[in-house]
């Protein structure tokens, strides 16, 4: 599977993240690309469908719940902190894709939450 794939190239990085800090923004960016592909295959989208609308179908079709996110020590049954992916991520991925000179401590965070958003996708482990 080409997620699978792509999700070890960017697990990779975040592991050589370690030895060059400045990696960290290619990571992020890697995990939104890899978040984007997992969509697209999982709903056999075209390249015509952006980020937002496909979290929108991943939501409508209930794979996406906050209970699945590891980072939430108390997951809202409402999935409040899924309900909002569909606007916060394609901002994040935009910024990152636009030029950015940001670096961030959580490089391994942004491999977890990718993770867990795809493994909700197929019920299996990325």
């Amino acid at each position: 599977m080409p997620v699978i794939g792509q999700f070890n190239v960017a697990r990779n990085m975040a592991l050589y993240h370690y030895f060059h800090y400045a990696m960290a923004p290619e990571v992020q960016m890697k995990t939104y690309s890899v978040i984007e592909l997992a969509l697209r295959l999982r709903f056999n989208a075209s390249n015509g469908k952006t980020l937002a609308p496909l979290l929108q179908m991943a939501l409508a079709a209930s794979l996406l719940k906050d209970a699945g996110f590891r980072h939430l020590e108390s997951p809202d049954p409402e999935n409040s902190y899924s309900k909002r992916l569909p606007e916060i991520l394609p901002k994040l991925r935009n910024f990152s894709a636009h030029g950015s000179t940001a670096l961030t401590p959580d490089c391994l965070g942004h491999i977890e939450k990718c993770a867990d958003l795809i493994n909700q996708l197929f019920d299996r482990p990325a």
